[in-house]
């Protein structure tokens, strides 16, 4: 499922502080192109910040590091279901799931899905509600950390 080449991977690979750069604009990004309703635009940004983010959680597979690609993966699935998107949402969960079992311990792994899982399989009304509060927050607490 990856949405990079392998030569952008392996590029990126070599250098984390350039592959958490091109996450926040990719996300930022991904986030204008589907508020816009630029859907197949928006899914190749979330793809590409998919890709980057795996790179940087498996650089560093740290808390933080953990969020922010499920974090990427749950507003891709949110994406590609709001669109009604042509896509195997159990490929992109389990990819994600075979990713985080590769680096922590499985115990782990189940709770750390339950964004994705829950943004995958709820009902996309429930979805709609969850991720219009998500993106709210996000907007309030970029407008703080810019004063």
């Amino acid at each position: 499922m990856n949405f990079m080449c392998e030569k952008h991977r392996d590029k990126l690979s070599g250098n984390p502080k350039a592959a958490t750069a091109l996450w926040y604009r990719l996300m930022f990004l991904a986030r204008h192109q589907a508020k816009t309703q630029e859907w197949q635009k928006s899914i190749i940004s979330y793809g590409n910040a998919l890709d980057a983010a795996q790179v940087i959680f498996e650089s560093d597979p740290t808390s933080p590091e953990v969020s922010r690609y499920i974090r990427t993966a749950s507003e891709l699935a949110y994406t590609m279901r709001k669109c009604n998107y042509p896509f195997d949402i159990k490929r992109v969960v389990a990819e994600v799931t075979d990713n985080l079992k590769k680096n922590l311990y499985p115990a782990n792994v189940q709770l750390l899905l339950s964004p994705l899982t829950d943004i995958a399989y709820s009902p996309l009304q429930e979805v709609h509600q969850w991720m219009k509060a998500v993106f709210e927050a996000d907007i309030h607490s970029q407008s703080y950390s810019h004063h």
